[in-house]
């Protein structure tokens, strides 16, 4: 999108580097992808990436699209397509694409969490649990090869931010708040996932043109009715940007135009299979994906859309076979969308990926309607009476039911008939607790089996259409390095420009941190104190942040909210092109090289991000 937004310097072709590091080629075309390393003003400045290795087969070719839709059903292992698609009655929209598959593992853990996996597929680069598109720890896993010590903590620049860069539109349409792991990995640093307060800060000043999802009570302090304890009103800078605030399906449906941040709940959205009766004013994920595409295409450079069915996950968490279905066809009904779009437009790839397995959910239990042959009636017939998630249902239990009110509860909302002597017995199971009884169901009364309430290790389906598809079995960074070569983007050269140190590439430079007020200024003059190496502890959320950079260089001084993407120079303020922000476990600032240009008063443009052809 064509964006009136200040800049600080012309978008001149400027070359910052040689690239002088060595690492394994993982994509089969273009520049090595596994490190970084450039030498620049004076300086080095030293990225090695955790990148997929070589021996792992290769994406497809280099093919340019003009716009990139990422969709990703949290948590949704092959079978819970199988099971969508016999309640269904025919195809999913992803039967009609093209399949490859993914590893999943994280860079510390066989079984990943959403958050290194939508970082895997944002940054092109493996990091670890609970981390947010930054570096991961220095303790991997013990096939892989340790990060470089510039690595750890680091922020790794998204496809989301770069496709801004190249003037592209970026949307981001979920059912969860838009804080959460999946979506936050993609407009968010942190190296905690449950940091939701400052991911809100990060979301709020990424200039997202169209954000739709749950999350509301994080905007506002709690004198507000938020959940905010740092006393701020972010929705004061969303008005101030531009932004329209539609709150119900109704306000989004009649926007046309412009940029939006829709928040539909306080927290997260309800379960599909719960809305039309608790929620409906909530939008569907379909309609925000439809929308969000109306809204996005107009941009003649393009876009960057990123779509994640986020229940799909949590109703595999609680091993929920009605919640399960009903979130995998309303993403269904979401990739139909986006598919129809793409093939209609023709320079558009779509890519469809779970970020992991979760439930370890099978079609077959041993329960009595798993044994001898299973006809379609045994797998369908007992999901379609279920009018509402086993969530809903416990509720309507009340906290003593008795047998009576369970087999009356049981036959209103999930059409199960019970005898008297079976009401006794999942009468004992519910007083056990709610999971117990849902166990016990699901083996009675459905062919639907589970093997966990936590994440699974195995690879996931990726489905594509469009230009630039992938094929074969990739490693999860791949993914967001096929997105950055389908975009044009070199993520070498975006890491480059969004992400530098101010003492590597300005030596002389002066860096105060300031805290909030209890806390002291700390002054480290760079060229002078050698930063510390990255420490592998990970601090807890909440630990001590400082909220303001001072930067000064010779008689130039500039100011840095941290988590923000604006300059403060005497009384005038600007918007940057990225967000600044500091490592506490590394002690480390990163700003984008826009502040170092101003800084040194420097007209020199800023580097490309685009590939070399």
């Amino acid at each position: 999108m064509r964006r009136s937004r200040e800049f600080l310097f012309p978008r001149r072709n400027y070359l910052m580097g040689a690239y002088v590091g060595k690492s394994d080629r993982v994509l089969g075309w273009g520049k090595p992808m596994g490190g970084w390393k450039w030498i620049g003003l004076g300086a080095v400045m030293i990225a090695v990436g955790l990148a997929a290795r070589a021996a792992e087969n290769q994406p497809g070719g280099p093919t340019q699209s003009k716009n990139v839709i990422l969709m990703i059903p949290d948590g949704c292992a092959v079978e819970a397509y199988t099971l969508a698609r016999w309640i269904k009655g025919k195809e999913l929209a992803v039967d009609g694409l093209e399949v490859a598959l993914v590893k999943t593992h994280s860079a510390d853990s066989v079984i990943t969490d959403s958050a290194p996996a939508a970082s895997a597929y944002a940054t092109g680069v493996r990091t670890s649990n609970a981390f947010l598109s930054v570096g991961p720890q220095a303790k991997v896993l013990s096939l892989l090869a340790p990060p470089g010590e510039d690595l750890p903590y680091r922020p790794l620049a998204t496809v989301l931010e770069g496709a801004k860069l190249l003037g592209k539109s970026t949307g981001i349409a979920v059912t969860c708040r838009v804080t959460h792991a999946t979506p936050a990995a993609f407009m968010a640093h942190l190296p905690h996932r449950d940091d939701e307060q400052n991911i809100m800060i990060q979301v709020v000043h990424q200039n997202v043109d169209v954000v739709l999802g749950g999350g509301r009570e994080l905007l506002l302090p709690t004198s507000a009715g938020g959940k905010r304890t740092d006393g701020r009103d972010l929705t004061t800078v969303l008005k101030a940007r531009g932004y329209q605030m539609p709150e119900t399906r109704q306000q989004l449906a009649q926007i046309r135009s412009g940029k939006v941040f829709g928040l539909f709940a306080p927290g997260h959205l309800a379960p599909e299979i719960d809305r039309p009766t608790i929620a409906p004013e909530q939008p569907s994920l379909e309609e925000m994906t439809r929308k969000a595409i109306e809204l996005l295409k107009t941009d003649p450079d393009g876009f960057f859309l990123m779509v994640e069915g986020s229940q799909i996950d949590w109703a595999c968490h609680a091993n929920d076979p009605a919640y399960l279905v009903h979130e995998v066809l309303m993403f269904d009904r979401a990739v139909a969308a986006a598919a129809e779009f793409a093939r209609q437009d023709g320079q558009t790839l779509l890519m469809v990926v779970a970020d992991h397995g979760t439930g370890g959910v099978t079609i077959g239990n041993r329960g009595p309607l798993s044994k001898g042959n299973m006809p379609v009636e045994a797998v369908v017939e007992p999901i379609r009476r279920m009018k509402c998630s086993f969530s809903a249902l416990w509720k309507k239990l009340g906290s003593r039911p008795t047998a009576q009110q369970l087999s009356e509860v049981l036959q209103d909302s999930w059409g199960i008939e019970v005898k008297p002597s079976e009401a006794e017995e999942l009468l004992a199971e519910a007083r056990r607790g709610g999971e117990y009884l849902l166990a016990a169901l699901c083996q009675r009364y459905t062919v639907v089996g589970w093997t966990t309430h936590g994440h699974t290790g195995g690879d996931v389906v990726l489905f594509t259409l469009g230009p630039g598809k992938p094929k074969g079995v990739l490693a999860s960074p791949q993914v967001g390095q096929c997105i950055a070569q389908a975009l044009g983007i070199d993520l070498e050269k975006l890491n480059a420009r969004l992400f530098v140190e101010p003492n590597q590439v300005l030596p002389g430079v002066k860096v105060e941190l300031v805290f909030d007020p209890e806390g002291e200024p700390n002054l480290h003059p760079a060229a002078e104190k050698p930063l510390p190496k990255a420490n592998p502890e990970r601090s807890p959320p909440g630990a001590k942040q400082p909220r303001l950079a001072r930067l000064e260089y010779g008689q130039r001084r500039i100011q840095l909210p941290l988590q923000e993407n604006v300059v403060q120079r005497g009384d005038r303020t600007v918007e940057l092109e990225g967000l600044c922000l500091y490592a506490s476990q590394t002690k480390r600032l990163y700003v984008p090289m826009q502040v170092i240009r101003l800084l040194a008063d420097s007209p020199e443009p800023l580097p490309p991000i685009t590939r070399s052809r």
